[in-house]
């Protein structure tokens, strides 16, 4: 089950290494959505090949066939300056936005296609391994990935995804300024809990879907990295969550299980094929 969920946690970030120009296939492990494009940076020497008159957005330059971006009436060539309300400022910004809407949900996304603005409505999808199809990827040790990889910022990001080993069983994505009006949240810090799963940690602590996690034993929580981060980083001991319900503050302790106690079926819903 351990080696599942590590080529899960890996295989985006490789991918990313792999290909040329930064074109990432955004079928990121940690929400299990889907969009189905590549991409590349929008930079001074080929933003005027998009028709722009600036660096702006992302561009779109492939649309996998039959996928949830296909069926919203994504092409090549299109610039992606806005997802769910948000500025697209790079690759990694919209990667991060993908990966922060649940399947199945809907997102807006506005476009740049031959100089004029138009907004899509696509309906995420669930990403499965099938849609490695034709990809080889031949995965070296951990400790050698580590030395294949560029020194930066990311380097404890990755150090913590091969030692992430604490789960509470949600889901969760960030606000956006209309959510956080919606649930209360005045700042729109924090993230928003869509699923809790049955007899899980949190499901035990009284965690709910439309909960706004907000902060973990006092440090604020404004991303799922945050979120992640902060339940791990402490090995042994429960986790004080402050949550919004209902416009009004809560606190939960909830104590996480090790990833090995992770029940079988959501091993498997995250493998799905």
């Amino acid at each position: 089950m351990r080696v599942k969920l590590c080529f899960l946690m890996l295989l985006t970030f490789i991918l990313g290494q792999a290909i040329i120009a930064q074109k990432i296939e955004i079928m990121d492990w940690m929400s299990n959505s889907y969009l189905g494009i590549q991409m590349t940076e929008i930079t001074k020497d080929n933003y005027s090949k998009y028709g722009l008159n600036s660096v702006q957005g992302v561009a779109v330059e492939k649309v996998v066939e039959n996928s949830p971006a296909a069926q919203a009436g994504l092409k090549p060539g299109d610039v992606i300056v806005k997802f769910n309300n948000e500025e697209v400022t790079s690759v990694r910004k919209l990667k991060r936005l993908i990966s922060e809407v649940a399947p199945d949900h809907q997102v807006r996304i506005k476009i740049l296609r031959n100089g004029k603005e138009q907004e899509l409505i696509a309906t995420m999808g669930k990403r499965s391994l099938t849609s490695f199809q034709g990809i080889k990827l031949q995965i070296p040790d951990v400790e050698e990935l580590r030395k294949r990889l560029p020194k930066s910022e990311d380097d404890t990001w990755f150090d913590y995804l091969l030692n992430n080993k604490r789960y509470i069983g949600v889901n969760v994505m960030s606000l956006n300024d209309q959510l956080a009006n919606y649930f209360g949240v005045s700042d729109g810090k924090g993230v928003l809990v869509t699923y809790v799963a049955p007899n899980s940690p949190a499901a035990r602590a009284g965690l709910q879907a439309g909960d706004v996690i907000m902060e973990i034993d006092g440090k604020e929580i404004t991303s799922i990295f945050d979120l992640s981060k902060a339940i791990n980083s402490n090995k042994e001991a429960n986790i004080r969550i402050t949550i919004m319900r209902n416009k009004s503050k809560h606190t939960l302790v909830v104590t996480p299980e090790n990833s090995e106690q992770i029940p079988q079926k959501l091993v498997e819903d995250a493998s799905e094929s």
